[in-house]
């Protein structure tokens, strides 16, 4: 087994994903991109495009300007604006890296990180990717969106949540209903595809309901027939497994 390290674009990293889109190499080797999470951006490391090739996947993220290009204005520069679309501001700042990408204006405009009023921190805290190459970004501060695959804003969930201080969050294999867990101790929420909002509190959860959430994993099932787990780490030292449907 082979590690590589992402730096840079997300910093100080507590959300990461398996994408769910496969890639397959010319021996039959499948690989996948990884979802990483940070405190400013959130990017689709392209590990499983470049077929496993750290040092090709990583430019794809931390690209700012090609050799020969100008670092000021990437307007003739396709490399690093695409680079510059996979670092994901999830939660947007009021000053972006660019000016105005979406209407092609290239300019930097780098935001000052001593000025507060110039960033929202993404603050990112759990990735659940769907089938469908889609991703649930939940955030410590600012709650739970959905996005493409490519990190384009499709929803924003929040407001069926009972907390914007998202802790985890996971895909549930059954239904790809989405778990979140909270760090203020709000109990636990499934939101289901068909727009089902199931609370899990003090009658499910018990002296546990309280605790913020740390972790949420799934255990696949063992054998036919059985069921998967969702299985729950609560701050307070307890583990939680859901068995149901």
């Amino acid at each position: 087994m082979r590690w590589g390290v992402v730096a840079g674009a997300t910093a100080a990293i507590a959300g990461v994903a398996v994408d769910t889109w496969p890639h397959a190499d010319k021996a039959g080797n499948t690989f996948f991109d990884v979802w990483f999470g940070g405190f400013a951006r959130t990017t689709r490391f392209r590990f499983g495009e470049t077929l496993g090739d750290d040092w090709k996947a990583q430019p794809l993220t931390e690209l700012h300007s090609s050799p020969g290009h100008d670092a000021a204005n990437i307007a003739d520069d396709p490399a690093a604006q695409a680079a510059c679309w996979n670092r994901m501001d999830i939660w947007p700042d009021p000053v972006g890296e660019r000016r105005d990408p979406a209407h092609g204006n290239w300019l930097s405009s780098d935001p000052d990180f001593n000025d507060k009023s110039q960033w929202v921190f993404d603050n990112v805290s759990g990735i659940a990717v769907l089938d469908s190459g889609g991703a649930f970004i939940g955030s410590s501060t600012n709650g739970l969106r959905i996005v493409d695959h490519d990190g384009r804003f499709r929803a924003d969930a929040t407001a069926a949540l009972p907390s914007k201080q998202v802790g985890a969050v996971a895909k549930d294999p059954t239904d790809e209903s989405i778990w979140i867990g909270y760090r203020n101790g709000a109990g636990l929420t499934r939101l289901k595809q068909d727009g089902t909002v199931m609370l899990y509190g003090s009658a499910a959860l018990g002296s546990r309901s309280n605790s913020p959430v740390w972790d949420i994993q799934v255990q696949p099932a063992s054998a036919p027939g059985a069921r998967r787990r969702i299985v729950v780490a609560f701050r307070n030292g307890a583990v939680g497994v859901y068995e149901g449907e």
